[in-house]
């Protein structure tokens, strides 16, 4: 009977968070099914969520939570991500060579396996494991955001000041245009990325919506520009394009909140830090917390918000049916077996090992650390990739991959459940034994 009862506790422990993934994203498609919010309605919503509630959320929880003392558990969620990237990138180089996949989408199949949804879906997860058991101390839901932020972060400087978007553009590139042609689409591509692209990895399908909406007027934008044959040097490209996407909304408030939360004295500001005096308000509370309880307040919309856009993103996303004989399913379903079975063994091995190995996951902190840590080894595809994707063909004037991306897109999204409830079980008793 207790063995029944731990594992029916277990059980829900990992479907509860799931659930509420499942609810707001449901209320979005039957909205834009009945016609009562519209593509425009959409683009607003997506665009408060990703400019204004994620970056308040970020805030609201890096400040109190991270310190100089925890500051080395960024840099492990930092080397976490990074590992799962690598990984991620040889195991797609492998299935290359094993399954078919278009020409036209070689590329763009590797960042589908390397840039995975590291933003509001995970983030929703561990805000509903980090309230309950195992975890449930004041500060760990609070400090899962802030540790699961430096994944959007790092996710947001390799997908769009790195490598990322270059990749999704190469295989337009390498299909529809001559070497003289690629070097005009370079700098089309250059001038495209300080556009009003979303630069936040801030997932899902509200990128779709934002990007879409504005290819026109992007398309026209770049061609103006591109009137005025400015050259500059690779190098000196390169650095602008890293800077205007370090620059972005979300990044600013990211390291913006991160530099407060290391500095005492800034910190003592927004909440009470032991032994260190600073100015109050005429409530007793520090000077700024009425900053910090307002970002709070705008930031709690961030998750369902998106949640509801995606929703209604997925209801309107659709594959022709000319097109089904044509889908690459072996790599389809590989690239699913790497992302939602062969990299979540790998994190809980990792894990484990450095768990036994070392002293990282030691303190306080520990299960929380370990939870994020494990839990960002389950994620499915970015779906920033299909906006960027369909920007990407607009510009190019080509029909481009995005039905077979949305492809693999889709599976993943529907044996989620089933792996991520799996991963959660796997991270519950992983954290409940090492601890």
């Amino acid at each position: 009977m207790i063995i029944g009862n731990s594992f029916s506790r277990q059980l829900w422990i990992s479907i509860k968070p799931l659930i509420k993934v499942l609810l707001p994203s449901l209320v979005g498609a039957y909205l834009l099914k009945k016609g009562k919010i519209d593509k425009s309605g959409l683009r607003v919503a997506a665009k408060l969520q990703i400019y204004a509630a994620l970056p308040c959320l970020m805030f609201a929880n890096i400040v109190p939570s991270i310190s100089s003392e925890n500051f080395f558990s960024i840099v492990v969620c930092c080397c976490f991500g990074l590992f799962y990237m690598v990984i991620s990138f040889v195991l797609a180089k492998i299935l290359l060579k094993l399954a078919y996949v278009p020409e036209n989408f070689k590329s763009g199949f590797v960042v589908a396996a390397v840039w995975s949804n590291w933003s509001s879906l995970p983030i929703s997860v561990i805000q509903s494991l980090a309230s309950g058991y195992p975890f449930g101390k004041p500060m760990d839901e609070v400090l899962g955001v802030a540790y699961a932020s430096f994944f959007v972060l790092l996710y947001n400087l390799t997908m769009f000041a790195g490598p990322g978007k270059i990749l999704i553009e190469r295989d337009l590139w390498d299909n529809t245009i001559g070497s003289a042609g690629k070097r005009i689409i370079r700098r089309r591509s250059t001038i495209l990325t300080q556009s009003s692209l979303v630069s936040a990895e801030v997932e899902d399908f509200q990128e779709e919506i934002c990007d879409q909406a504005n290819q026109e007027d992007s398309y026209n934008s770049f061609r103006a520009q591109l009137e005025f044959p400015v050259e500059k040097s690779g190098i000196r490209r390169a650095v602008e394009h890293f800077w205007d996407n370090l620059l972005s909304p979300l990044s600013l408030v990211l390291l913006l909140a991160t530099f407060i939360a290391v500095t005492p004295l800034l910190k003592a500001l927004f909440v009470e830090v032991k032994n260190r005096e600073s100015i109050t308000a005429p409530d007793g509370k520090p000077v700024l917390s009425v900053i910090l309880d307002s970002t709070q307040y705008l930031g709690a919309a961030a998750i369902p918000l998106s949640f509801i856009v995606a929703g209604a993103s997925f209801a309107n996303m659709s594959i022709p049916r000319d097109s089904w004989s044509s889908l690459p399913i072996a790599a389809i379903l590989g690239l699913s077996v790497i992302k939602l079975l062969i990299l979540p063994v790998i994190g809980v091995a990792a894990v484990f090992a450095i768990d036994k190995t070392t002293n990282i996951f030691e303190g306080k902190e520990a299960k929380i650390l370990k939870m994020i840590c494990l839990y960002y080894s389950c994620t499915v595809t970015s779906t920033n990739q299909i906006s960027l994707a369909t920007l990407a063909a607009s510009e190019f004037n080509t029909e481009g991959n995005v039905d077979i991306l949305c492809a693999f897109v889709i599976v993943q999204y529907i044996l989620y459940p089933i792996s991520g409830t799996a991963i959660i079980v796997a991270g519950v008793k992983l954290v409940q034994n090492l601890t």
